[in-house]
């Protein structure tokens, strides 16, 4: 992670139009994901079956780079004592509705599941042909997760499923910078793009042929170098969101937390007073959330809302 200062505001940019272009075509939309309230079925004692209907509008695979859409799925479970715990499923013995398929999401994509070390931390769900609409339009979208993998089934008081819309961006080489510019460039040539073609390491520094970039205003950083191979570069295929996080959405996730984890996340302490911002004390600057009910540390954390 010590390359990360590389990552300019002109390589934000040239991801985010890479974006633009991937999802510019009419039937590469899609909105409105809806989850039913889930189910336990068929508890064992060690593992049970979660069960759920999911469904959003304008899903997609194929397309003019054949790729597709997909949502994220993943649970929590509130214990007795109060405390939430993440879902891990097991690599097997899931449910997907008709026409679709699911990926799970292990911890570590390129070792093999391992309960322990390496679990299913969610599902990626996605339509399993060429095709575009409804998902689950003239089909059941009834959802079936094998797994929580928790101490005592028996003690779990709630359990919540979360959904979010994504987008699977193909492998692929790209090209960092905008000609012009010269944010981002390949050495001595001032204004170049620079082409990232794989995973392979990136030497940066003032060699001909490596990246680099103009020192001035909003390029800042060390440009320590190189880029190990272990950094991803981008070009193999990956998920990313389709949407930026809500503010419900983040408040949904703050109250999953425990005090502690609260204070790591928020600007306020979670012991505020009631209507005190979280991120912003004052909520300016577009920040709309709110501590309903003050925490008390170190061991209740607070109830937070969108702001009124």
């Amino acid at each position: 992670m010590a390359s990360i200062t590389l990552f300019t505001d002109t390589m934000k940019l040239s991801l985010f139009l890479t974006l633009v272009g991937l999802l510019a075509s009419p039937a590469l939309r899609a909105n409105n994901i809806q989850v039913s309230p889930p189910t336990l079925e068929n508890n064992t004692g060690t593992t049970v079956m979660l069960q759920f209907d999911v469904s959003w509008e304008n899903s997609w695979r194929g397309g003019p780079v054949a790729n597709w859409d997909a949502a994220w799925i993943f649970a929590k479970v509130r214990m007795s004592s109060g405390l939430w715990q993440h879902v891990q499923l097991e690599a097997t013995g899931h449910g997907a509705p008709m026409g679709t398929q699911i990926d799970v999401g292990l911890v570590d994509p390129g070792s093999a599941y391992n309960s322990s070390s390496n679990p299913a931390e969610g599902v990626f769900l996605m339509r399993d042909a060429v095709s575009y609409g409804t998902h689950g339009s003239g089909c059941s979208t009834a959802v079936e997760l094998r797994g929580l993998r928790i101490a005592a089934l028996n003690d779990v008081a709630e359990v919540r499923v979360y959904a979010i819309e994504m987008v699977y961006v193909n492998q692929g080489a790209f090209q960092m910078g905008l000609t012009g510019l010269g944010a981002v460039y390949t050495y001595p040539t001032n204004g170049s793009v620079f082409n990232v073609a794989s995973e392979a390491a990136i030497n940066v520094g003032t060699t001909a042929g490596n990246l680099y970039y103009a020192e001035g205003a909003g390029q800042s950083g060390d440009r320590g170098g190189p880029v190990p191979a272990a950094f991803p570069k981008g070009t193999n295929a990956f998920y990313t969101m389709k949407y930026e996080v809500s503010q419900q959405g983040y408040v949904d996730f703050l109250n999953t937390l425990t005090y502690d984890q609260q204070s790591g996340r928020t600007a306020s302490a979670p012991n505020s007073a009631a209507g005190t911002g979280a991120l912003i004390a004052s909520n300016a600057d577009r920040n709309g959330i709110d501590i309903s009910i003050p925490g008390v540390a170190p061991g209740i954390p607070p109830p937070f809302t969108p702001a009124t």
